[in-house]
């Protein structure tokens, strides 16, 4: 009698609704917690009938649980929806027992109910906010069965969530990668946490009729009350992966060396013209300064922002209005241009810069400099030339004239000396043809001495 006595006991203290109900449906007890939640005294509840606890719209489960219970099964942590005595709905967890009298008949059910709404709402809400996420959402357990899948699962891999839920994960991986992937699940639950799979990894999901695409997986682990489960974010990248893919083949179509650069000026990517122009090959350059290209000299100035941009916020362009110089591998230097120009990513703002080898283009601009001295230097021999030869035609007439052999020795010394003066003007480097600047004074003289009175 006292164990029946704590038992009664047990049941009128407790936090959960405690109420029995006879094979019509009748309230036959009523404990605290029965009025707790529902919010009827048990002087209102004992001999009501149950339904005063039922929606309308929750009528036909009622019949269907009783003769369930009447026919002895128990039902545990059914879900479903009460009415309080103010008119509120609230959710609730029910377990039913069949209650039998003293001939082992079935004359009633015995109600646990258990005021689920806090987490309920709770879990409307998760639901939500992983129906409006826009990745494939998939939860699992730590046997890596499927337990929960988002409309963007089903609309990414093409199947219905009934189909996956149950299922191992693998059936959304590609065959060749199961045995690998199942390895790199068994490793996240020893040390779980908020992580991307496999960061230098190509990932591919497999889609219900066979074809792969390229993915990104996040995980994050979630502690529930059934234990540990993996919440995978799954991102489809095609159109990504082809834009990349495309941005590559560009690079790699370019005549001139092309490297990528983050705000800190550090290299991301280089397409396979840096190694014919420079020796490094992409390998070596990725994750290294642009400073690795160019002569310590030339070390220390900023090229981009931090935040991206070029230096300009657009296109800019440096070279040999600066001296600018690039360094190859084996430390031998050359003169470039470098354009920078803002690039727009998915990673946010980059700066791809074009290095162009100039050169050619300096060796012609330094020839065609060259050229163009030396010619001023010629008009100048030419223009001194015509002036001397001038004076010495005075001086032929007058000598003729007058027959003074001091006049004529004092002129073959003037254009002794005029003759060395022009010559050392005219000469250049060897490639080049000098005009003789004494070839040209004699022929002058000749023709002076051919027009004088005296040659005459």
């Amino acid at each position: 009698m006292a164990h029946a006595d704590d038992l009664a006991a047990i049941i009128r203290s407790s936090h959960d609704a405690i109420y029995g109900k006879d094979r019509d449906g009748v309230i036959t007890t009523w404990n605290i917690g029965a009025e707790q939640m529902y919010g009827y005294t048990a002087a209102e509840a004992v001999g009501q009938p149950v339904s005063i606890l039922i929606p309308p719209h929750r009528r036909g489960e009622e019949k269907d649980i009783l003769r369930r219970i009447l026919d002895g099964e128990r039902i545990e942590h059914y879900e479903t929806e009460r009415l309080r005595k103010d008119g509120s709905l609230i959710r609730v967890s029910l377990s039913i027992s069949p209650i039998e009298d003293a001939n082992e008949e079935r004359v009633g059910a015995s109600v646990i109910a258990r005021d689920v709404t806090r987490r309920y709402d709770e879990s409307s809400m998760f639901r939500a906010l992983l129906e409006s996420a826009p990745d494939a959402m998939v939860i699992a357990g730590t046997d890596g069965r499927i337990a929960i899948v988002n409309r963007q699962t089903e609309q990414i891999f093409g199947y219905d969530r009934d189909r996956l839920v149950g299922e191992h994960i693998e059936v959304l991986v590609p065959p060749r990668f199961r045995s690998r992937h199942a390895h790199h699940r068994a490793g996240f639950f020893l040390d779980p946490q908020v992580r991307p799979m496999g960061p230098e990894l190509e990932l591919y999901g497999v889609r219900s009729d066979g074809t792969e695409f390229p993915v990104e997986i996040s995980l994050s682990p979630i502690a529930t009350e059934r234990g540990l489960l993996v919440a995978a974010a799954v991102r489809d990248v095609s159109e990504r992966k082809g834009a990349e893919d495309r941005f590559r083949r560009f690079l790699e179509f370019a005549p001139d060396p092309i490297v990528i650069l983050d705000g800190e000026q550090v290299i991301v990517e280089a397409n396979s013209q840096v190694k014919q122009v420079f020796g490094y090959g992409r390998e070596e350059l990725v994750g290294r300064s642009i400073e690795t290209l160019l002569p310590e000299r030339f070390h220390g100035q900023r090229f981009t922002q931090p935040d991206g941009s070029a230096a300009a916020g657009e296109l800019q362009r440096i070279g040999q209005a600066t001296g600018l110089c690039g360094r190859r591998k084996d430390g031998s230097e050359f003169p470039v241009d470098i354009s920078f120009a803002p690039l727009e990513t998915h990673e946010g703002t980059l700066v791809s810069a074009a290095i162009r080898d100039v050169s050619e283009r300096k060796r012609a601009e330094d020839h065609a400099r060259r050229l163009e001295e030396m010619s001023a230097r010629r008009r100048q021999a030419l223009e001194l030339n015509d002036e001397i030869l001038q004076g010495l035609t005075v001086a032929l007439w007058a000598q003729s004239l007058h027959r003074h052999e001091e006049a004529r020795e004092a002129i073959e010394r003037t254009m002794t000396a005029a003759q060395s003066i022009i010559t050392q003007m005219l000469v250049e480097e060897k490639e080049d043809r000098p005009i003789e600047g004494g070839d040209l004074v004699r022929e002058r003289k000749a023709d002076v001495l051919r027009r004088s009175p005296e040659g005459a």
